[in-house]
């Protein structure tokens, strides 16, 4: 393993001009210790790559307030691929789990497991028998080439980047936007955490409880020959009145909550490849659920595209692959995104149908790069404080987020290489507009002109072939039926 050289900013750029294809794939809510810190644990045959920021086998948590009075948990070695339930990593989450980097004294590391064990206590006091508040010191584990075997592939043919970062302490939805837009939303509204299920929730309970309620006023109510269904009108928009006031006094007194739908003026990397006249598509396994985040992006049409993944590979051998490509797992019905508690092994196999695809014509991927990243670490351990890291953003994106996994294929990238640039998912948007519409830079935001791009990982001649993949055969698991909650509340969130 090897760190690759710093190159100019002014090399960086002209190495695009390599570039025919930008292909990208983003999973779910994987921390880089957990798919990728194995690579820096010591073994019988030595330490595979010492110069990644990976685990040494010592880091892990004291699990409750106080190290005095906890045990201390150390990083493991997690053979299961199966995580049933879904640790937190919404904001306030991520940021309590990042409190123990500010007092070591207390929480020496992080609280990744401790604020895991906390919610799921809470689960299971609210009633959730099958819940063991036990488990939450699996978000320590870390997976090694036996688990997550296409990692290994690309991490011995690649480049790995340990300090590609999400782009803030956010959930699903924040990060996604500063893939697609550069920001999340505008400086007036931003988006800073998914949807909150537990205000769905809320809602939901509320409307049952009128239904009950007017169920029982019915039962006691002398009608006098009055209809009764007349009646139940009457107190369905009575409650529905009760619930509107109750909406409007609470917004009155809180900051409304963004809607997803909602215009943003800043335009999407679809739109800046639009305004260059550059091609670009999104090939998808199932779903595609982030749609919802573009509110106004006409897919298809003159310059992009939305297919199915089964068409990638006719399109490459027609000649008629767009510059920016999109590679989405499926969200839903057959999902393989790594969202727990999806076994990490469909993951893996996606991975794999995707490497299979690009790398089968070597004279296109050879002037390629393939980026492979998750959006955000999904309440797993990672010991990297990203709060050292500033992005130049305002409040409350002054810092990155927790460090996902992260991968650069293609013709010029170094073989068991690693990267100590900064990255994040801007960086994405950088490199496409500065490779493939660079007169739309003076129009993105600030974070993506100032990001990193991937010239500055473009050190090699090209090769000429690409090892294969390796299989993957283990058998996945499937999660319990309680935890379908992702999909559900993506169908929820108005997608499908």
């Amino acid at each position: 393993m090897a760190i690759i050289p710093p190159v100019s900013r002014a090399t960086a750029n002209e190495n695009l001009k390599d570039l025919d294809h930008l292909f990208v794939v983003m999973m779910e809510n994987r921390s880089f210790d957990q798919m990728l810190g194995y690579r820096r644990i010591a073994r019988p045959a030595g330490i595979l790559d010492p110069d990644v920021d990976g685990l040494t086998g010592n880091e892990g948590e004291f699990l409750g307030t106080k190290a005095s009075t906890s045990a201390f948990e150390r990083v493991f070695h997690e053979t299961d691929t199966l995580f049933d339930e879904d640790p937190p990593h919404f904001r306030k989450a991520t940021i309590d789990s990042l409190a123990g980097f500010a007092d070591k004294t207390l929480f020496p590391g992080t609280r990744f497991a401790d604020r895991c064990r906390a919610s799921l206590q809470t689960a299971k006091d609210s009633g959730k028998d099958r819940i063991d508040p036990k488990i939450a010191r699996r978000v320590l584990g870390y997976y090694a080439e036996e688990e997550v075997p296409m990692m290994h592939h690309f991490a011995e043919n690649f480049t790995i980047c340990d300090r590609w970062f999400s782009s803030t302490s956010g959930s699903t939805w924040a990060n996604r936007l500063f893939l697609y837009y550069g920001r999340s939303g505008d400086d007036d509204q931003p988006l800073i955490d998914n949807i909150d299920m537990f205000e769905t929730d809320d809602r939901r309970n509320a409307r049952q409880a009128d239904r009950e309620d007017r169920k029982e006023k019915l039962d006691n109510l002398d009608l006098k020959g009055h209809d009764k269904r007349e009646e139940r009108r009457d107190m369905r928009k009575s409650d529905r009145d009760e619930r509107k006031n109750a909406r409007e006094e609470k917004q009155e007194t809180q900051p409304r909550r963004r809607d997803y739908r909602q215009a943003i003026s800043t335009p999407s990397i679809f739109d800046l490849m639009d305004a260059a006249g550059q091609s670009w598509g999104v090939y998808h396994d199932g779903m595609v659920p982030w749609k919802m985040l573009l509110p106004h992006q006409h897919f298809g049409g003159k310059h992009g595209r939305v297919r199915k993944l089964s068409t990638l590979n006719q399109d490459i051998r027609q000649g008629d692959l767009p510059k920016l490509v999109f590679l989405d797992p499926d969200f839903d019905l057959n999902p393989n995104d790594d969202h727990v508690p999806i076994d990490a092994v469909k993951g893996q196999r996606f991975l794999k149908r995707i490497y299979d695809l690009v790398t089968e014509n070597a004279a296109v991927f050879k002037r390629s790069a393939l980026v492979i990243t998750w959006d955000e670490h999904g309440g797993f351990y990672d010991h990297v404080d990203p709060r050292s890291f500033p992005t130049g953003d305002l409040a409350p994106f002054e810092h990155y987020g927790v460090r996902v996994p992260a991968i650069v294929a293609g013709g010029r990238f170094p073989a068991r290489a690693v990267s100590k640039l900064v990255f994040d998912h801007t960086s994405v948007m950088a490199t496409a507009l500065r490779a493939f519409a660079p007169g739309q830079l003076p129009n993105a935001p600030d974070r993506v002109r100032n990001a990193k791009h991937l010239g500055f990982l473009m050190i090699e001649p090209e090769r000429p072939s690409f090892p294969a993949a390796p299989e993957v055969k283990r058998i996945a698991r499937e999660a319990t039926k309680q935890s379908d909650l992702f999909r559900t509340w993506m169908r929820m969130a108005g997608v499908g």
